[in-house]
């Protein structure tokens, strides 16, 4: 690499006589991509106490994320109350 580890000093009067011969640039801001459908993670906290205390995190995918929110959402419940009624239903599936 030949890139210096410093940059060059620029002297004051340098700077002085660009802003003097520039004139207001207006730029327009360019768009470079169409989103069709933005993801916006939903908080579902709330002001209701559980009563619980252990804290557990996982990482998901957005899609994940998504879904397991529509679900608490749409059934008026906590994301914890949807994931224990998933293990709920897994395991009396599987025959525990």
């Amino acid at each position: 690499m030949n890139a210096p580890e410093i940059a060059p000093a620029v002297a004051a009067t340098d700077v002085q006589r660009q802003q003097a011969d520039s004139s207001p640039v207006h730029h327009e801001p360019v768009v470079t991509q169409t989103v069709t459908e933005v993801y916006t993670r939903r908080d579902g906290r709330s002001a209701r106490k559980t009563n619980r205390t252990l804290a557990f995190a996982t990482r998901v995918t957005p899609a994940f994320d998504q879904e397991i929110r529509d679900i608490a959402e749409r059934e008026g419940l906590k994301l914890v109350e949807v994931l224990e009624k998933a293990v709920e239903a897994y395991k009396e599936k599987q025959g525990y």
